[in-house]
Order: structure tokens, then sequence, then C-alpha cells
């Protein structure tokens, strides 16, 4: 007699993850928050990986933030 295949709840670790994930809907693009690049002014939107520190985020790229960086110290050392 075959088993029935387990349900996908009961193969990870913590089924209420599973339950969590279940109940989030779907987003479109245009309903998450977005910002202003401070470096190159484009307009960017919210992305998962950014979840944790969407207030810290200030650039859209790390090419951004890389050359913004010099400037930003440049200004602060000309203001002390």
């Amino acid at each position: 007699m075959l088993r029935p295949k387990p349900h996908p709840c009961e193969r990870l670790a913590d089924p209420r993850l599973h339950a969590y994930n279940l109940r989030m809907k779907m987003r479109k693009k245009s309903e998450l928050p977005s910002k202003n690049c401070v470096h190159c002014g484009l307009a960017f939107s919210w992305r998962k990986k950014w979840a944790r520190d969407w207030d810290q985020v200030k650039y859209c790229s790390e090419r951004c933030r890389r050359t913004a960086t010099p400037t930003a110290r440049r200004d602060r050392q000309d203001q002390d």
C-alpha cells in the first residue's frame, strides 16, 4: 500500500512559518513603499532583503552607495 505524500507543512521545521506565509498576500509593485536615492535621485521601491532596515536604506544600488561615500566624507571634513 502506498503512503500519501506529506503535506508541505509537515516537511517544514516549524509549521507555523508555513501558515504565516500562506496568510501573506502578494502585493503589486505600485503598492510597495518607495524612496528617492540620496546620490542619483532615482526612485526605488521596497525589497524584501531591506525589510529589517528599510528606514536606514538611502541608496538605490551598491554603486550609488560606493560613489557617494567619499563625497559624504569630504562634506563632513569641510564642516569641521
